[in-house]
């Protein structure tokens, strides 16, 4: 079993196309550490990126230019396709929003507090995985 299961992990990083660095489900197509680190800050400001007013008019274009250019094709499947993408784009919007009203929060007490480490005030800016790595050795710390 173990065979199969390894041999299904190289399989899918060759269709991936990727280099294998470690074989792990939890890396994305088991991404040497530097494209990985780029794909997770990809992935970050795409999803900052989509979270603009912006996209819900891009979304609006969109579909307006699909009625006029192919009006046979927007079918239920079509408008099921556009407000499922949509939904996607208010639930990313509103996340974003209470993201940034928590941090925002959460810098005005640090600011407030006179003990608190500086580097707390910039840990948004930082990946995930770094993130996780700064709480696991403040965890450790107490």
């Amino acid at each position: 079993m173990k065979q199969l299961s390894d041999h299904l992990l190289h399989t899918v990083a060759h269709f991936c196309g990727m280099w294998i660095a470690e074989p792990s489900p939890a890396s994305f197509c088991f991404l040497d550490m530097s494209a990985q680190l780029n794909l997770n800050r990809f992935l970050t400001r795409a999803g900052t990126f989509l979270s603009r007013p912006w996209s819900v008019a891009a979304v609006a274009l969109y579909t307006t230019l699909w009625v006029i250019l192919d009006r046979e094709s927007f079918n239920w499947q079509g408008v099921a396709s556009i407000a499922t993408l949509l939904m996607t784009l208010f639930i990313q919007r509103s996340e974003h929003r209470d993201t940034q009203a928590i941090q925002a929060k959460l810098d005005e007490l640090l600011r407030a507090q006179r003990g608190a480490e500086k580097n707390l005030a910039t840990l948004d800016d930082k990946e995930p995985e770094q993130i996780e790595a700064f709480r696991k050795k403040a965890r450790a710390k107490r």
